[in-house]
């Protein structure tokens, strides 16, 4: 009789939960190169150039986070928010620099296509509740990357 109930328990809040939609966005960087590509994000203006975090992204793949706006969790690719400085490296051999003056995504960046303005991606709303922002990665970049030396 206790496994009924808690069964029949667990299977209620599973209703309910469902009733409750909480608003998602869904943040995917597309490496359209032949490259192995690397994406780190340092923290220049708050913490005095400490590294924060790093996204490694195979070459013709791609990386995909889901944030919950309800939990207040910072939107962009990354998991911290206070990120305001991105090297983008191509297989070790070349890199583009993107700064910004504020966090990910507050205040526009100098360069439209930095990858810290999650705003300006390509936005698909996919529901009510739902939305979808891709940053694709090109051979363009990577040819207009400056050589590491």
């Amino acid at each position: 009789m206790k496994t009924l109930i808690i069964i029949l328990s667990l299977s209620l809040l599973n209703i309910f939960a469902g009733c409750f939609k909480a608003y998602d966005n869904t943040y995917t960087v597309v490496n359209n190169t032949s490259k192995q590509v690397k994406i780190i994000g340092f923290d220049l203006k708050y913490k005095w150039g400490i590294y924060s975090e790093t996204i490694d992204i195979q070459p013709n793949s791609k990386f995909i986070i889901q944030k919950n706006n309800e939990t207040r969790q910072p939107q962009g690719i990354f998991v911290v928010e206070w990120i305001d400085s991105v090297n983008i490296i191509f297989d070790n051999k070349r890199i583009i620099k993107y700064r910004c003056n504020s966090v990910q995504g507050q205040d526009l960046c100098d360069d439209m296509r930095n990858i810290l303005n999650y705003y300006k991606y390509y936005e698909q709303v996919k529901g009510e509740h739902e939305s979808t922002y891709t940053y694709t990665i090109t051979e363009a970049d990577y040819e207009s990357a400056d050589t590491i030396k």
